[in-house]
């Protein structure tokens, strides 16, 4: 087997062409613009060259979203009011998230016609007060003095630029040749002019000392070091930096004093807003309580829900946090399955498994670990039967953030009022926003006198329950301005999900649907011969990576002959990881091979053979 114990080596890679850099650096800035919602003016004056024209196609040209980038060609001015020159800009000026190029306008304008031209100490300074009025209106400024090189004469618009500078709305000179590659030098100049961060996850940025040191449960800080932990779901990368200031700009005072028992109000309103806007949910903030994490959650509507010998239906396979919470209220579980190929289950079944002792049906949706969603047929069915059987539902969507591009996500509380009725549901900033360690999430109830149940059973009146006010500041900012950051993070995972199912596909003896939801995958195995222990053993073992046993302890009897796989990191360790465990699983394969054959014929005697 090959040396792989160096998962972390700097990666070798051809020096990029200035094209390529400028092409995929303003990709980055361009989406940094659309998600953080920026307004940007680039002013493009002087004289009229082909730089300037591939400047403005490439920007054009690579841009994913057409409607970042506009182009605004101004009109001849011909009026003698100084207003005249802004009036043109003012209403073309760029939405958030967008950037606005005007090619020869404020000032070039201001020359073209020598009866207009007359310049003056007045007129510059009528300039720069609207440039600053933009400025407080959060508008980012760049402005390009652009001359092509073969000119004789220099265009006076040089000079009154440089007559009009000041520190928040400097120029920069650019004497450009008549070459296309004089574009990708202006467009890296221009992109450094916007102060922005790669949301392109790079394997570059993944932290690996400090999550030696902090990631635990079954993570980087709990494996030998030259081991690839694909195990629990958390990410990799550091979170948002509004989630990070947030926290820093709260713990600056000092003061850590108790908060409100129900919660914050801000995260209440965050999340409630959220709610509506993204689940599809009218929940007002006076019905969300504020928890501990996904698991507390599940814990406390387990214990509103059941008493002991109830009756709770869930999955199989499925997360064995459901089992968990339903064995600590005193109930009993009972299974219904999910077939792995075609991902849904027997209604009849599901109908037959409903008995007078039956009080909730818990649903994980999207589906911890096959990653599946279900879809608005299942979701209508599995709640007119809890209507009809008056039956509570347990919604946990802790992973409903983790959505790939070509699924949809339905909140099962959002088809019908009579289902919202009775409808718990779970939340979690874990794995969407990666606040693991902050332990918060948050119920969402259907009406006020079950919020006030669920409120006594939570013990956050006594304290005992309560969740952490720096938790909660985190989870509120990251709900009112860290989307952006999950929506990269989606787009970054969408492709590693792609690039990890063909690759285990193409490993002989494995089997691999695809994940419609959530940062898992769920191999099939049983062609090696081994159980999911035997074979997480054996990875670790043999490939020093760790991944999680499909057992019943951890999913059910039903998840048995699987592996979960764990992929959100970067594509490189991914990549690494996996040429690891092909190179591990072609040997065993090729054993289990041997030993079928030995098995299969070992009573063949070819002499007895008759050949007819």
């Amino acid at each position: 087997m090959k040396n792989n114990n160096n998962a972390f080596a700097k990666l070798s890679a051809k020096p990029k062409n200035k094209k390529v850099l400028a092409q995929q650096n303003w990709a980055k800035l361009a989406k940094w613009i659309s998600v953080k919602g920026l307004k940007v003016v680039l002013i493009l004056e002087g004289d009229k060259n082909k730089t300037t024209k591939n400047l403005i196609k490439n920007l054009e040209n690579w841009s994913a979203d057409s409607n970042i980038i506009r182009r605004v060609k101004m009109k001849k001015v011909i009026s003698k009011k100084e207003s005249s020159y802004f009036e043109p800009i003012i209403s073309n000026l760029p939405k958030k998230g967008q950037l606005t190029i005007f090619e020869n306008c404020w000032y070039q304008k201001s020359i073209e016609n020598s009866q207009l031209g007359k310049w003056d100490t007045n007129l510059w300074s009528h300039f720069l007060e609207k440039e600053n009025m933009l400025n407080q209106a959060n508008y980012i400024i760049i402005k390009f003095a652009l001359k092509n090189q073969k000119a004789t004469v220099i265009s006076p618009i040089f000079d009154i630029l440089k007559k009009t500078e000041n520190i928040k709305n400097s120029f920069s000179y650019f004497n450009c040749l008549e070459k296309k590659s004089e574009s990708f030098k202006l467009i890296q100049h221009l992109i450094d002019q916007v102060p922005h961060q790669d949301l392109t996850f790079p394997h570059s940025s993944i932290p690996f000392k400090t999550l030696k040191k902090r990631a635990h449960n079954l993570r980087w800080a709990t494996v030998h070091k030259n081991v690839i932990p694909l195990t629990a779901a958390d990410p990799d990368f550091p979170i948002a930096p509004e989630i990070t200031q947030a926290i820093n700009d709260y713990s600056a005072s000092g003061i850590f004093s108790y908060g409100p028992k129900e919660g914050l109000p801000q995260l209440k309103k965050a999340a409630s807003k959220v709610l509506k806007n993204r689940k599809g949910v009218e929940c007002p903030p006076e019905l969300i309580l504020p928890t501990n994490g996904a698991v507390s959650s599940v814990h406390t509507i387990a214990k509103f829900a059941l008493k002991p010998g109830d009756e709770a239906i869930i999955f199989d396979p499925v997360d064995f946090l459901f089992q968990k919470s339903i064995e600590a209220a005193g109930g009993k579980i009972v299974r219904i399955s999910i077939d792995k190929k075609t991902g849904t289950f027997d209604p009849i079944k599901f109908i037959n498994a409903i008995s007078k002792k039956t009080k909730m049906i818990c649903l994980c949706n999207p589906h911890n670990p096959i990653g599946k969603i279900f879809s608005r047929q299942e979701l209508l069915f599995i709640g007119s039967m809890a209507v009809k059987h008056r039956l509570w539902i347990m919604n946990n969507e802790v992973w409903s953030d983790i959505i790939f591009p070509e699924n949809q996500h339905i909140n099962i509380a959002s088809l019908h009022p009579e289902i919202a009725e009775r409808t718990i549901s779970v939340y979690s900033f874990s794995k969407a926003f990666g606040l693991a360690g902050l332990r918060v999430g948050f119920i969402a109830t259907p009406s006020k006198l079950i919020f006030n149940k669920i409120l006594q059973i939570a013990t956050t009146q006594t304290n005992a329950g309560e969740v952490s006010t720096l938790s909660q500041v985190a989870a509120t900012v990251a709900y009112e301005k860290c989307w952006y950051w999950v929506e990269a993070f989606l787009d970054h995972l969408t492709k590693v999900r792609d690039y990890c199912l063909e690759r285990l596909n193409n490993i002989p003896g494995v089997e691999c649907q695809t994940s419609q939801g959530t940062y898992l995958l769920f191999p099939n195995i049983k062609k090696f011969g081994l159980s999911s222990e035997e074979m997480a053993i054996y990875l670790l073992e043999n490939a020093n990576v760790a991944v999680v046993p499909g057992s019943a302890k951890w999913f059910g009897p039903g998840a048995e002959g699987h592996i979960r796989i764990c992929f959100s990191t970067s594509i490189e360790l991914m990549t690494e990881a996996l040429d690891r465990i092909e190179v591990a699983l072609a040997k065993l394969y090729k054993e289990s091979q041997l030993k079928m054959e030995e098995i299969y014929f070992k009573n063949f005697d070819p002499e007895k053979v008759i050949f007819q």
